[in-house]
This record gives C-alpha cells, sequence and structure tokens, in this order.
C-alpha cells in the first residue's frame, strides 16, 4: 500500500495538498496501523482467551484492552473479539501524528497465510494531529472499517466510514 501526501512530480512540481479523503485513508491507515501494533505488542505469542490488560501506548497515552482472542492450530486461524479503550493514547508514523481517544471494538480472523478479515467500530473516537502536513482533529466522531487481504497477500483493501465520511484504499 502507497498512501502519498506532500509527493513531487517527476517534473519537480509540488502535488496538490492532501484533500478531506486523502486525509480519511491515513488517518484510517493510521489507527488500524496503531491497533495492529498493540495486538502484536500485548498478545502474539502469549496464551489466548479472555483478555483484560491495561498498558502504555509505546508514544504516552494507556489502553485498557478487554474481550478475547483465540487460535485454532489446526487451521491456523486467529480470531479476535477485543475492545481497546484509549485514553490520550499517542501513535506517529511518517504520514501521521495522532492522539486517540475513545473505545474502539476489533473483531474477526486472521490467518497464517496472510488472510484478514478484521471489522473496527466505535461510536464516538477522538482523534488529535496532524495528517501529512494538516491539522486533524475530530472529536466524537463514528468509525466503521474493514480491513481485508486475500490469502496470498494480495489484493490488501480498507473500506468503510470515519466521521460519516467514506474511506476506501
Amino acid at each position: 500500500m502507497v498512501l502519498c501526501n506532500s509527493c513531487v512530480k517527476d517534473d519537480g512540481e509540488a502535488l496538490p495538498t492532501c484533500d478531506q479523503a486523502c486525509q480519511d485513508n491515513l488517518t484510517s491507515a493510521g489507527v488500524i496501523d496503531l491497533w495492529g501494533f498493540l495486538y502484536n505488542q500485548n498478545f502474539a505469542g502469549q496464551p489466548v482467551g479472555a483478555q483484560n490488560l491495561e498498558v502504555d501506548c509505546a508514544l504516552g497515552g494507556s489502553v485498557h484492552i478487554t474481550g478475547s482472542n483465540g487460535y485454532d492450530p489446526t487451521t491456523e486461524v486467529v480470531a479476535l473479539n477485543l475492545s481497546y479503550d484509549m485514553a490520550s493514547c499517542a501513535a506517529s508514523d511518517s504520514t501521521y501524528n495522532l492522539t486517540l481517544d475513545g473505545v474502539v471494538s476489533q473483531s474477526g480472523t486472521t490467518e497464517h497465510q496472510g488472510q484478514i478479515s478484521i471489522v473496527y467500530g466505535s461510536a464516538a473516537i477522538t482523534f488529535d494531529g496532524t495528517v501529512g502536513d494538516e491539522p486533524a482533529t475530530e472529536d466524537n466522531c463514528s468509525l466503521a472499517l474493514q480491513e481485508q487481504r486475500d490469502s496470498d497477500n494480495s489484493n490488501y483493501r480498507v473500506s468503510g466510514t470515519l466521521c460519516a465520511r467514506p474511506v476506501s484504499y
């Protein structure tokens, strides 16, 4: 997946700034990356089952993670049904610098071969920071995203809504 903000054309001319749809796509990618990071840091290689833990976010803030996860060794499928209650949970990458508050649910499956089918939802998430060079601030924003990837690690896609605006990449 390649997302571009503040890019330059081959002739040296700057591309237009990231519009609202671009910002929403980058924000969605950022928050999905954060939840993937939190899962991998706290659950990968750990016992499955009921979960209830509070951890620090890597760049500040905290998150209370509850719910359950499971693993079927025959099919190598991981099942997720988790809730992330974030309190000033900071995340940053080359395209975003965000602080998140609110509860987000994560449910679905991943498998060893790379297939992903995960749904994320929130009735009211708040984020503040920047996406690209643009400020990104939303209070009590709804979120409904579906992350999918085929079993051969191809055809990665995310679709849904962020703050009632469509997201698709």
